[in-house]
């Protein structure tokens, strides 16, 4: 049954979406109203008569949490949703690296990527839709980082992903996503699917796209790629959502933050070391190591971006708490990969000690701090210098600014 049309026709001028709000009129129920917000003055879709999407990238946005009283694990969210899609005919697909397969970037920044070698290297399209969760880094959202929206420099992408050849099935995977969004106990009277007019634009790809919103929560999108330069022929489905958004919805947590990282620094509020240590152990499993160029530039600047933030917190059960996280999801080789990151904290504490004292670093800057100290003395470095460094030990005390940790 077609859905009723409750909207105000919108003012002249302002992009329409033509194939795809007509798909999405198409194949949703009569419970399900097409509405015009004065607010961003964009089409949504909604179960309740309102003239507002309340989302969370609209001026009228309004959050509304309701809190779980035993919250959902990222591991058991993602069991659910993955179980849900096989179910319906969808494969999993799992890809053991965070570093882009083809090169077109440094790293995995999209579940989207696991299409690369269709898309960039001409490699056949799979036959099935596919239902993945990728770890993500991007590394330019720590300015945002702390963020009342909520942002991350790494995070599960969880998408169903599928080449075509026309837009025909936007319907199933619209439908498989809202009944999943029920299977994990969403409302769905608070959901609104937003028309955006503006198109997605991602390097050589292009399309139209509805934003998912939850009370308030942006949970993600579902872009029509109809645009591949490298493929002009295919076609993309793409619905991504980050895996704690979702958990953020579902656990009705204060905070995005709330809901990934050890407890009791959750509780504490230190936000940015956890994000910190959870980005830097995913780029360590990839076997990279700290250096002046390309990945291994960005392992070190995560490292001091960690070292900043720990205070004088141990970072070992940082490190294994993340560990833990990541591994449900991508192959986590421990064996040497902690050693790397403390040896790396180390030498960036042990460099930053000698420039206090202006003193040329030694070959053993990667030992620990302590015994770095006493090989000081022993060469003569008197303790009262020492002492007058006033130790590094960084702080993640907020910088104000509407930040959270």
């Amino acid at each position: 049954m077609r859905m009723r049309n409750t909207q105000t026709l919108p003012p002249v001028g302002v992009p329409v979406l033509g194939e795809l709000l007509t798909i999405v009129r198409d194949s949703l129920c009569d419970d399900w109203h097409e509405q015009w917000c004065v607010g961003c003055r964009r089409t949504f879709f909604a179960r309740r008569v309102t003239d507002v999407c309340a989302a969370a990238s609209c001026a009228t946005a309004r959050r509304s949490l309701c809190a779980r009283r035993i919250p959902v694990r990222p591991d058991t969210l993602w069991n659910r949703l993955r179980d849900h899609f096989v179910a319906h005919g969808f494969a999993p697909v799992r890809q053991d690296n965070v570093i882009s397969p083809t090169g077109e970037t440094m790293f995995m920044s999209a579940a989207l990527q696991v299409l690369d070698p269709v898309v960039h290297a001409g490699a056949p399209a799979p036959k099935e839709p596919y239902i993945v969760a990728q770890p993500v880094i991007r590394l330019n959202c720590a300015p945002q980082m702390g963020l009342e929206a909520g942002f991350s420099t790494s995070f599960v992408n969880v998408a169903t992903e599928e080449v075509v050849d026309c837009a025909g099935n936007y319907a199933r995977h619209l439908h498989a996503w809202l009944r999943a969004f029920r299977a994990i106990g969403l409302d769905e009277k608070r959901l609104s699917l937003i028309a955006e007019p503006i198109r997605f634009r991602g390097g050589l790809h292009e399309g139209n796209y509805l934003v998912f919103d939850h009370g308030g929560i942006e949970l993600g999108e579902g872009i029509y790629i109809d645009t591949l330069r490298t493929r002009p022929l295919l076609r993309v489905l793409d619905f991504g959502f980050g895996l704690e958004r979702l958990l953020w919805a579902v656990n009705g947590t204060p905070t995005y933050y709330d809901n990934f990282g050890p407890l009791t620094a959750r509780a504490q509020r230190r936000y940015r070391l956890i994000d910190a240590a959870r980005t830097t152990v995913l780029l360590a499993s990839t076997g990279i190591k700290p250096g002046h160029r390309s990945h291994g530039y960005r392992l070190r600047w995560s490292i001091g971006r960690l070292r900043a933030s720990l205070g004088n917190a141990d970072p070992a059960p940082l490190l294994r708490h993340a560990f833990d996280e990541w591994s449900a999801f991508v192959d986590m080789p421990l064996s040497g990969n902690e050693c790397v990151v403390v040896a790396e904290l180390h030498r960036q504490t042990n460099l930053e000690l000698c420039r206090r004292l202006e003193i040329r670093p030694s070959a053993d800057v990667q030992m620990d701090p302590e015994s770095f100290c006493q090989t000081l003395i022993a060469r003569g470095v008197p303790l009262v210098a020492l002492l007058g460094t006033g130790g590094d030990t960084g702080s993640d005390d907020g910088d104000g600014g509407g930040r959270y940790g």
